[in-house]
């Protein structure tokens, strides 16, 4: 179960957003089949706003902002439902470790509003099943989306040193909409089908160093609901890295290189927030580190950078070579935590840790620049053989930045049986 209180940083709201959110996990194994494992899970919540105004709503870092009006607001909540098999296995001399999964989602909203903005020609966009969606009507309706995924995942080890990983993903949404008011004219929901694999290949060069690639490709669905049709947003991505242990397998580092191509990207416009342009292409590499390690038994850190370079590559709205706003050049971070070991106190830890994001355009145009900011987290946590709680401060200063979250308590209650 996990409660959530907090004010969201595009919200100069009356109240604060209260979200409460509870799940279960079954996990099944069979004692004759040892490499066999089957769980499945359930999770729901509720979310309330009450009397929300002049809110400002992102859905991604380089797509669309709007601002709206609107009163007495209740998004019910999602649920979802899961399940999931995994078993290792061989064939002639290949060890196999597959997993098959399946999820169903339902996301239902019901919406009363009375002030709100209902321009047809906006696009009727929802952030997400968690989140508002905007912009609203002028009467009541109910929307509910619908989705169903599969998955299928095999690692391959070919002898001791080469290993192959294939993931493939099938995505299928089903948008429901009952009670559309007249006021909003042209509005036809879009349905969305995808198929996202991944294939990852690595190398053991010796006992503490490999080398891996790996290949992506990924698509992310339109708007829910539409006054004009989009195509989705596609990703193609190439990573390689080198992978390292060191200091008595205590501690490992990879350093990477990453080369993505997106396709069919929306951006704000800069002349008018409520309208979006299009990027028919867009490019981004990146070159960063990560070192993660134990620094005594129950002391753990990780340390990481990333440099990022994402530039319009081609469209027909905006000006070529420009920078995708919003996204900083340099960026990093550092994370750690303790946990008792022994006595009275086993089990109670503690973590801390700083992120940075360096300066990044503020607009399409690149006409001026966000400034880069620091943010502070803090954890505290305990847990047993069969519970955990933990509650964790993110931006512990209330670091005003764009677009992020302002001081947020989050408490957590896990528990196993």
């Amino acid at each position: 179960m996990m409660v959530l209180f907090t004010q969201p940083v595009w919200a100069d709201s009356e109240k604060d957003l209260r979200d409460a959110e509870g799940g279960s996990l079954r996990d099944h194994r069979n004692p004759n089949l040892d490499n066999c494992a089957i769980a499945n899970s359930f999770q729901a919540a509720h979310v309330n706003w009450d009397r929300v105004k002049n809110c400002h709503g992102k859905k991604r870092s380089h797509q669309t902002s709007r601002e709206f009006d609107f009163d007495d607001y209740s998004l019910n909540g999602f649920y979802v439902l899961e399940f999931t098999w995994s078993d290792e296995f061989k064939t002639g001399i290949l060890q196999h470790e597959m997993g098959f999964g399946i999820e169903l989602n339902k996301s239902p909203f019901v919406l009363s509003a009375k002030t709100t903005d209902t321009q047809a020609d906006k696009q009727f966009n929802f952030i997400n099943s968690t989140t508002i969606p905007l912009p609203f009507s002028l009467a009541d309706f109910t929307s509910r989306q619908n989705s169903l995924s599969l998955y299928l995942e095999n690692e391959i080890a070919i002898g001791k040193r080469l290993s192959i990983f294939f993931e493939g993903n099938l995505d299928l949404v089903i948008n429901d909409i009952t009670d559309l008011p007249d006021e909003i004219p042209n509005i036809s929901q879009q349905d969305y089908v995808a198929f996202n694999p991944e294939l990852e290949i690595s190398y053991q060069i010796s006992d503490s160093l490999s080398i891996y690639t790996n290949l992506s490709y990924s698509s992310l669905p339109v708007p829910k609901i539409s006054s004009i049709l989009l195509k989705p947003e596609i990703e193609n991505g190439l990573e390689v890295g080198i992978e390292t242990d060191f200091f008595n397998d205590r501690f490992s580092a990879t350093l990477y290189l990453y080369d993505g191509i997106q396709r069919n990207v929306t951006l704000t416009n800069a002349n008018d927030p409520e309208l979006e342009v299009l990027a028919e292409k867009q490019k981004s590499q990146d070159i960063g580190f990560e070192i993660v390690g134990e620094i005594t038994p129950g002391w753990d850190a990780i340390l990481y950078y990333a440099y990022t370079k994402a530039r319009i590559a081609k469209s027909s709205q905006l000006p070529v070579d420009s920078q995708v706003p919003n996204i900083a050049s340099h960026s990093g971070g550092f994370w750690t935590t303790y946990e008792i070991q022994a006595g009275t106190l086993q089990g109670l830890g503690f973590g801390g840790g700083v992120r940075y994001v360096g300066d990044r355009p503020g607009n399409i145009e690149n006409s001026f620049k966000l400034p880069s900011y620091w943010q502070t987290d803090l954890a505290v946590f305990y847990q047993r053989e069969n519970w955990k709680a933990a509650l964790s401060i993110e931006n512990l200063f209330d670091v005003n930045y764009f677009d992020g979250t302002p001081l947020t308590v989050l408490g957590t209650i896990f528990v196993e049986f």
